[in-house]
């Protein structure tokens, strides 16, 4: 049966889940896009329920009707889809998942960013986004960080949001000194640390880097209790980097400084 209102129940349900309380509400959220879909399928996401337009059913109907079995899927009129989509070209295709829970094994990691306050969806996605690709082993977010359950944190991964291990906690700093007890040397980015184009990490076997807010930088309580202040050298006429162009930079040079 084709959802042929904006009032249904399933379309209420979603709109909630856009919001930070819907979802917290209801432990589950939302993401759009082939490509995400197919990236949850692989990475045993745990799905609830897909809501398709009637164009994308008729064009991938052997697909959904594999997993239908499994999971829920309803199809809603093409433009009630796109009134309720979040994309600027919708495509289809909404997931509903439950949250799930990230396990970082300190023993074993060896690479870890954290993540201070950080305020911008986009620059989450792209440094979730960064870290996978790059090999880091889990991303840690104060409790002020923007939601990393964000649809649009989620569509700037590019999938690799069910890839690498996120873990939120409302005990930043003693998750600092818990890692330091577990042998990590804690750095964190600053305007006013020490210069360097290298990294100073691959020196050290077990290493997490931290980056803040786009306007504040790391809280100067969390720097006072890191090992490290790093600040990337500026050539040009710009005060800063963007924190997830930094971000990029930084990891980079820490992983290719452990392979000299």
């Amino acid at each position: 049966m084709v959802i042929q209102s904006k009032q249904n129940r399933k379309i209420k349900q979603i709109r909630k889940l856009f919001s930070h309380k819907g979802r917290e509400t209801e432990k589950c959220f939302v993401f759009e896009g082939k490509k995400l879909f197919e990236e949850a399928l692989k990475s045993a996401v745990p799905l609830v329920g897909i809501l398709v337009a009637r164009r994308f059913m008729d064009t991938n109907r052997h697909q959904l009707d594999a997993i239908s079995s499994e999971i829920p899927v309803e199809v809603v009129e093409d433009h009630i889809y796109d009134q309720l989509s979040r994309q600027k070209h919708p495509e289809g295709i909404l997931c509903i998942a439950k949250y799930f829970d990230a396990q970082i094994d300190l023993k074993r990691s060896q690479h870890l960013l954290l993540l201070d306050e950080l305020a911008d969806p986009g620059n989450l996605g792209t440094i979730i986004r960064t870290a996978d690709g790059v090999g880091f082993d889990g991303i840690i977010c104060s409790d002020q960080t923007v939601d990393f359950y964000n649809d649009k944190v989620i569509r700037a991964t590019m999938g690799s949001f069910f890839h690498i291990p996120i873990y939120k906690t409302d005990r930043f700093e003693a998750f600092i000194q818990k890692l330091k007890q577990n042998n990590f040397f804690v750095c964190a980015t600053s305007l006013n640390g020490n210069l360097s184009q290298e990294s100073p990490m691959p020196h050290h076997s077990k290493n997490a880097l931290i980056l803040g807010n786009e306007s504040h930088g790391v809280r100067p309580q969390i720097e006072a209790i890191c090992d490290f202040s790093w600040k990337l050298p500026i050539y040009g006429k710009a005060e800063s980097l963007n924190v997830a162009v930094a971000a990029g930079i930084m990891m980079y040079l820490t992983v290719i400084g452990d392979k000299k």
